[in-house]
């Protein structure tokens, strides 16, 4: 009797469909009636009854046909790692020539230790419904390093036959995490139910205060939800490039506004759901750059610069900021603080409304505080939109100067503004305004506003 299949070596999850032939003694085929399969090693091949045999573990097993007293076998050697539930506690490598690697549900790389999880080039990682790796979990330390390279990428991906976005959760960088890498990957068909909101899912999720890794030549596509998350002051950390988010269904990025800088600058982010770096505002206290990524941040809500340090908040040309309804963008209001914001005739620098069908007076604008200083600069920008009401009880406008710092805005459009342009608000304690916006010479641009161009002392 002879036992065949189509090849001898499957992979985990693999099927394979064996058949069973006999001749008699002259040479001729025979009918085989009521073959019996079996496995020498169930745990490497199962064999169903009809010959079907999936790949279970890696390893290798003999298959064997019995029909009466003839019997045939045929070696099979299955390839391939199954991950279970469960903690790695010591370090370990998940190896390229153990492909496909099988991860069957949650897998957590945390532990007194600091476990390190290295998974080499060219591995491929094959999640079931609903898994997902987490690492420094409940604070505990762990290290992913993903060492792929531009030959061999490391894949993370779907078990399903059929690939569909949101199939298996995410790789999750938390609190513990620490010197973690992610180098030349794919990580596609995530972004299910995280437990920490459905704001929060993502294939990346990065939590944590001091959580930063490096993300270098990293594409992530077809998620259920966001492309990253970076929760609390998670951040990228400073060796990062090369990120491409694709084909998700929200956003590529949602970040804390106080990490915004450290995006990198070459990121391609196209055909997302809404093609937007998502922050929900607050405070930025240090020093950064917002860099130009072709698609515009959107503040969620209010964002104010200040802090003990009187940071500086630089935007790069072409930059665009959409704020919330009735959000504002405070320079140096409660501590020092300095925006610089230089467009270029070709690239302008635009602070608007998020909106699909933008009116006047949907955010408050921008306001330069009595701490901003005159190292602050907004030139060949665009601010319109603004002028909803705000609480210091200063005219409405697209931009509010509280304090005269000199020609911080020039050549400067400020249009559809539900109040004045700009409101010169001089306060008691200040001398009165010298510097008149409106002056030809400083090329400022007053269009559609309901009130004057220039408002205040």
């Amino acid at each position: 009797m002879t036992v065949a299949g189509s090849k001898n070596t499957l992979a985990v999850n693999e099927v394979l469909v064996l058949t069973a032939s006999g001749r008699d003694s002259s040479g001729q085929p025979v009918v085989l009636d009521d073959v019996i399969w079996s496995s020498s090693e169930a745990s490497v091949v199962r064999v169903e009854r009809d010959g079907t045999v999936t790949g279970m573990g890696a390893g290798t097993a003999t298959v064997t046909a019995a029909s009466g007293n003839k019997r045939g076998n045929l070696t099979l050697t299955v390839r391939g790692a199954i991950h279970r539930h469960g903690s790695i506690l010591t370090s370990e490598t998940w190896r390229e020539v153990d492909n496909p690697h099988i991860v069957l549900d949650d897998i957590v790389v945390a532990g007194p230790g600091t476990p390190v999880l290295t998974i080499e080039a060219g591995s491929i990682i094959r999640l079931e419904h609903g898994a997902s790796i987490e690492v420094g979990y409940g604070g505990e330390g762990g290290t992913l390093r993903v060492q792929g390279t531009a030959e061999k990428p490391v894949t993370f991906t779907t078990n399903a036959d059929s690939p569909a976005p949101g199939q298996w959760q995410g790789v999750y960088l938390l609190e513990g995490t620490t010197s973690s890498n992610i180098s030349h990957a794919v990580v596609e068909y995530c972004g299910s139910n995280s437990g920490y909101g459905a704001a929060s899912d993502a294939c990346i999720i990065v939590s944590g205060n001091t959580v930063r890794p490096n993300f270098q030549d990293v594409t992530i596509q077809h998620s259920a939800s966001q492309g990253i998350t970076f929760i609390y002051e998670g951040a990228f950390g400073s060796n990062s490039r090369g990120l491409t988010v694709t084909d998700v269904a929200t956003s590529p990025i949602s970040m804390g506004v106080n990490q915004l800088g450290s995006l990198p600058g070459d990121s391609v982010f196209k055909t997302n759901g809404r093609n937007v770096i998502r922050s929900p505002g607050g405070q930025v206290d240090r020093s950064q750059t917002w860099v130009n990524v072709g698609v515009p941040y959107v503040m969620e809500d209010s964002v104010y610069v200040d802090g003990a340090t009187t940071p500086t908040l630089t935007l790069s040309p072409g930059v665009t900021l959409r704020f919330g309804r009735l959000s504002y963008f405070e320079i140096g209001t409660g501590e020092g603080g300095n925006l610089r914001a230089e467009g270029t005739a070709e690239a302008p620098i635009t602070l608007t409304a998020d909106a699909e069908f933008p009116m006047s007076g949907h955010w408050q604008g921008l306001a330069f505080g009595e701490m901003a200083t005159a190292a602050s600069k907004l030139t060949q920008a665009v601010v319109e939109y603004g002028g909803a009401p705000a609480s210091d009880g200063h005219p409405n406008a697209n931009v509010r100067v509280i304090v005269d710092k000199g020609p911080l805005i020039t050549q400067t459009t400020l249009r559809h503004s539900m109040g004045c342009g700009i409101t010169r608000a001089k306060t008691p304690n200040y001398d009165t305004f010298t510097t008149d916006f409106t002056a030809p010479s400083l090329g400022n641009v007053f269009s559609d506003n309901s009130g004057p161009a220039q408002c205040g002392p």
